[in-house]
């Protein structure tokens, strides 16, 4: 405390004034004339009244007036403990602020709040310090990180935005969202630019670089004792569960129960005790009723009561991708797996691979398959087509690697849906791929220049309706066609994966074509398991409904021209129909979200303070405010006082007189 604020804090010793200036209200006793007096002889004699203080509510208006006087005079001493900016020289702020809407910050603190009440309260006090001038940018920290509000003056929208925003089940992606932060002031002109991150750092990574996130609260990295279920799968003997704990203290005495579904209050099927550890735990439990939903709980209380329940989910079929080569072509080594098959395994050991001796005359036959390669085709008869072509438009992902053999089909057959039949066979041509034209698969499409091989498919006369060209020779011939079919998509490319034909499979982009040719087989088919944030493609001309698991329905969003998209927030139980096809999908929490601890402030990654202590609001012109409405009330008081006393007294005596 300063001397002057001192001080001014003196004057409030002022205080005794009024009430000596009450005390000195004191009159003569009033005299009367008393008729017998005069037969009696006078005698001087003086009397006073008893000095009493009067009007007491006056009295309490001065002294607070004083008092309040003597508190405005000491400004700036006197602040609220609220967030604001420290600006330098009072010059404007470009102001990014990083809420964190994670998982991990619906824990209650030892205030009784959640990190995430206090994160939104402290967005909203820097709010209310910002002036005319001032640019304001909001990014969720959930992962995916999301650019909330881009950077704006419209402060209203600011805070409109922060009022919409709400806590999710997501996982922490802090170093994403202070990267957007920064991205989202880099080219406003302001010299003063400022990353607020209000989250609890339970993240295994802080960031790095400039302008280093300032950190004001130090409240959201109190750590909590929670354990919670990441997620629970069902197995052939009963279901598998994912726990983790913050603290060895949140796991002591605590039990892991399977109930069925929808009855909390029946006896547990089985039970299983978490060992006293922080981190990870899997528990496997035996259980013989698994014609029932299942569902488990962990027994106790924690700081977080959400996560102590989850449904557990159905067995999930392996993703399964079929191959249809011919192994005496197609294959490194003779009688030994096809290429294809080997570079599929390279690219994700626990894929299942299911070799096709030839592609089966049933839509039905395909239905477990996420993905179907055909390498080099010898012509697809119509059977075979119509039950492709159904299966894509179900969902299906199809490749088809055209070599020799695909441009000299039997009669009936062709290697529709794929191509027309003007697909032909040319020994000499061009050896690269146009790099460029193929720059969406990644760093791998450099690989695919300078070929080695002894001819290519002309795709040039071949595409069907729909059909998009994703990559060209050199010379400008199409070499790979993508073809939309309803839900699933079709893959044309003019080189087959025989090695004696070209060395395009022993290249780093045939590798990336098959993961693409996966991925997009696991997206169109669903998972019936992802992490909260996990975005859900659909094609665009599909209609597709989401509900959630509190009955909502969830919008769904533009993605790209070829399709549309939807992010869910919470865990539990979704429906998802597309077109008539109605299917269920769990979204479950990341595991890191339940025992990553929080995170303190290191020097060079995040700052606890900027500009000195964290920045506190002046308080003097509420102060001021005060002052002039108490001493508005003592000028009523003076001017109307007495008739009010009289119009009080009157009333009294009326209730006494009807007693």
């Amino acid at each position: 405390m300063s001397f002057l604020s001192a001080l001014a804090l003196l004057v409030g010793a002022l205080v005794v004034a009024p009430v000596l200036a009450h005390l000195l209200r004191r009159g003569k006793t009033e005299e009367r004339e008393f008729p017998p007096a005069h037969l009696v002889p006078a005698l001087l004699v003086t009397s006073q009244q008893r000095s009493r203080l009067q009007d007491l509510l006056l009295l309490a208006l001065r002294a607070a007036m004083v008092l309040a006087l003597a508190v405005l005079g000491a400004t700036p001493l006197v602040r609220c403990s609220d967030l604001s900016v420290d600006r330098n020289e009072g010059a404007s702020v470009a102001l990014a602020i990083v809420v964190d809407d994670s998982q991990s910050m619906r824990a209650k603190t030892s205030d009784g709040n959640t990190r995430f009440e206090l994160a939104v309260r402290g967005a909203k006090q820097l709010l209310d310090s910002a002036r005319e001038g001032d640019v304001v940018a909001l990014i969720g920290a959930g992962a995916p990180a999301r650019l909330i509000l881009n950077a704006s003056t419209d402060l209203r929208a600011a805070g409109k935005a922060l009022d919409e925003l709400r806590p999710t089940d997501r996982s922490t992606d802090v170093s994403g969202a202070v990267a957007l932060a920064r991205a989202a002031l880099a080219e406003l002109p302001h010299a003063d630019k400022r990353v607020v991150l209000l989250s609890d750092l339970a993240t295994r990574e802080l960031p790095q670089g400039d302008p280093p996130p300032w950190t004001p609260l130090p409240q959201l990295r109190q750590a909590v004792d929670n354990c919670g279920i990441a997620q629970a799968k069902r197995t052939a003997r009963g279901v598998l569960a994912r726990v983790g704990c913050s603290t060895a203290e949140a796991a002591r005495g605590r039990s892991l129960e399977v109930r069925v579904l929808g009855e909390a209050k029946s006896e547990p099927l089985a039970t299983s005790e978490l060992q006293p550890i922080a981190g990870e735990q899997k528990l496997d439990l035996k259980v013989d009723s698994l014609g029932l939903g299942l569902a488990v709980r962990l027994s106790g209380t924690d700081a977080l009561d959400r996560d102590d329940q989850a449904e557990a989910g159905e067995i999930e079929a392996d993703l399964v991708i079929a191959v249809a080569a011919d192994t005496s072509k197609a294959s490194a080594v003779t009688g030994g797996p096809t290429v294809v098959v080997q570079a599929l395994h390279a690219l994700d050991s626990g894929l299942n691979v299911h070799p096709l001796g030839e592609l089966p005359e049933a839509a039905e036959d395909l239905k477990r398959y996420a993905a179907l390669i055909v390498d080099d085709p010898p012509g697809l008869s119509p059977e075979e087509r119509s039950a492709l072509e159904q299966w894509v438009q179900q969902g299906g992902v199809a490749l088809a690697l055209l070599g020799p053999s695909s441009t000299s089909t039997q009669l009936a057959a062709s290697v529709e849906p794929f191509a027309r039949d003007g697909a032909t066979w040319e020994e000499r041509s061009p050896a690269s791929i146009a790099t460029e034209s193929v720059a969406w698969l990644g760093d791998e499409a450099v690989s695919l220049g300078n070929l080695g091989r002894t001819g290519r498919v002309r795709l040039d006369a071949a595409d069907l309706p729909g059909a998009t060209v994703r990559g060209r020779w050199e010379d400008g011939v199409p070499w790979l066609f993508e073809r939309p079919l309803q839900r699933g998509v079709l893959y044309t490319v003019g080189l087959p994966a025989s090695i004696e034909l070209s060395d395009f499979a022993l290249r780093p982009g045939f590798l990336a074509l098959l993961d693409l040719v996966v991925q997009r087989g696991r997206n169109h088919r669903g998972p019936k398991q992802s992490a909260a944030g996990t975005t859900w493609t659909f094609p665009v001309d599909t209609k597709v409904e989401v509900t959630a698991p509190s009955g909502a329905p969830l919008k769904l969003g533009a993605a790209s021209t070829e399709s549309q998209h939807v992010v869910p927030e919470v865990t539990g139980r979704y429906a998802v129909k597309v077109g008539d096809n109605l299917e269920h999908r769990l979204v479950v929490l990341d595991i890191d979200e339940l025992t990553l601890p929080p995170q303190q402030a290191s020097d060079n990654a995040v700052v606890t303070q900027t500009g000195g202590e964290a920045n506190l609001v002046d308080a003097s012109p509420q102060w001021a405010v005060l002052l002039l409405g108490l001493f508005a009330a003592e000028m009523l008081m003076r001017t109307h006082g007495d008739k009010l006393k009289q119009r009080w007294r009157a009333a009294r005596a009326a209730r006494l007189a009807s007693k």
